[in-house]
């Protein structure tokens, strides 16, 4: 018997439900405690709270070996080598096409955002990495939105109503399939909503400029459209909907080993990576690039030094005749 079950079948008053949910909860997760005895909670709790303040947190299924790597990079604040191998767990095309087959094409709270989630991943694949932030920040947002499932006559939540929904994960249902998890990352990702993504700009910035404000509305022109905030925006995702999971006890299956059905998804991932130096979006100038290089210019005013990097081969004509035009405007 599940506990909304209870409740009604033995007409628990709102009042009183508080407390016996609480009572069910304590008990349950004393069963489940001693059922996994040897696996220590607390270095996931300790990581995931220095990570928050970096707008990150562990990928769900984060191994030891995971544990130990973030660990080093945080004791040793080695922040970009932190996003860097984060990036590589959450944006590796083989977890993505089993999360795209497994999760986001099957439950019903996904299936909708689908298309645009596999937008966002086939945008960041070919470095369009404006388009794959700006296409997957919204659907966060509308996945939160129809979690909640607010009737549609009610106010739109506000964005401390939505932190909160998700930090009381662990509260709503008694009966978690995966209670110590969702006690863990409910908090952790309700700060990365609160202090980061849904930050009001007026009381200063977000980490990497990971804010939801900045980006959908160009406040100023910062760069947000990174790798690292996609991967951030992505890490988000998933690990709601691991939290939405949890909550309806369900499962996805997105652990178990891969089949034959999951290379229509695969296939075209690695094809575009496969061919990512003939890609055109590949070869975009991006305002970050160019300022980089015009700000060098401006300092030392010899732009062939930076022509001759290998790295900016791709941007060589372009960078060239912006900065030939510039010198003849002066």
């Amino acid at each position: 018997m599940y506990p909304h079950q209870l409740k009604e079948k033995y007409q628990i008053s709102d009042e009183f439900w508080l407390t016996v949910r609480q009572d069910i909860a304590a008990e349950y997760r004393e069963v489940y405690r001693n059922s996994r005895k040897g696996h220590d909670e607390l270095p996931y709790l300790q990581i995931n709270q220095s990570l928050a303040q970096y707008a990150l947190a562990l990928p769900h299924g984060a191994s030891g070996m995971n544990l130990r790597v973030i660990e080093e990079h945080l004791r040793s604040s080695q922040i970009r080598e932190l996003e860097n191998y984060l990036f590589r767990i959450v944006l590796d095309p083989r977890y993505r096409a089993r999360l795209l087959l497994k999760r986001y094409n099957k439950v019903p709270l996904f299936q909708e955002f689908a298309y645009l989630i596999e937008a966002a991943y086939f945008a960041c694949l070919r470095d369009n990495y404006a388009a794959a932030f700006m296409t997957i920040l919204p659907v966060i947002e509308g996945i939160m939105l129809r979690w909640a499932n607010r009737p549609r006559h009610q106010k739109k939540m506000t964005f401390m109503e939505i932190s909160k929904f998700v930090r009381d994960t662990p509260v709503r249902n008694p009966l978690l399939s995966t209670p110590f998890f969702a006690d863990c990352w409910a908090k952790t990702c309700s700060a990365i909503i609160e202090d980061h993504l849904y930050k009001s700009t007026s009381t200063g910035p977000s980490f990497s400029n990971f804010n939801r404000h900045l980006a959908l509305h160009v406040l100023e022109t910062k760069d947000f459209c990174t790798p690292q905030n996609i991967m951030r925006a992505f890490l988000l995702l998933d690990l709601l909907g691991d939290l939405y999971l949890s909550e309806n006890n369900k499962y996805d299956g997105i652990d178990t080993n891969p089949d034959e059905a999951v290379l229509p998804y695969l296939n075209p991932y690695l094809e575009i990576i496969k061919n990512r130096a003939a890609n055109q979006e590949h070869a975009m100038v991006r305002y970050s690039q160019y300022k980089l290089l015009w700000d060098a210019h401006e300092q030392i005013g010899n732009p062939i030094e930076y022509w001759k990097n290998p790295l900016m081969l791709p941007f060589h004509e372009v960078i060239k005749r912006a900065l030939l035009f510039a010198s003849e405007k002066r």
